[in-house]
């Protein structure tokens, strides 16, 4: 049987370890979040209109009310996100990749 001692420095190691990366996630939903505000601002929308969020593989779209993760249909890095209105919108990534999407 393991020493009651050694079990409880390993659960207070893995703790800490989880206490770090609750830090880490909420600087990352903050830096998100920001980005969020950025894009918005890009785009001239304010909080009650549709936003969108890219990533590796992802579009996220936030329509004022709730988010939506949306298929883009590749696994590659989008980097940045710019549109005219709801249906005219590109995303841009790694490689030159260059998505459009035109209506709903």
């Amino acid at each position: 049987m393991q020493d009651p001692t050694a079990i409880i420095h390993d659960l207070q190691d893995k703790l800490r370890e989880r206490d770090e990366l609750v830090v880490i996630m909420k600087a990352e939903i903050l830096r998100l979040t920001e980005l969020v505000v950025e894009l918005q601002e890009r785009l001239g929308q304010n909080s009650s209109n549709s936003s969108n969020v890219v990533g590796r593989g992802v579009i996220l779209h936030h329509d004022g009310k709730a988010w939506t993760q949306m298929d883009p249909g590749t696994k590659s890095l989008l980097t940045m996100i710019w549109g005219t209105g709801p249906t005219d919108v590109f995303a841009v990534g790694e490689a030159g990749l260059i998505l459009h999407r035109c209506g709903k």
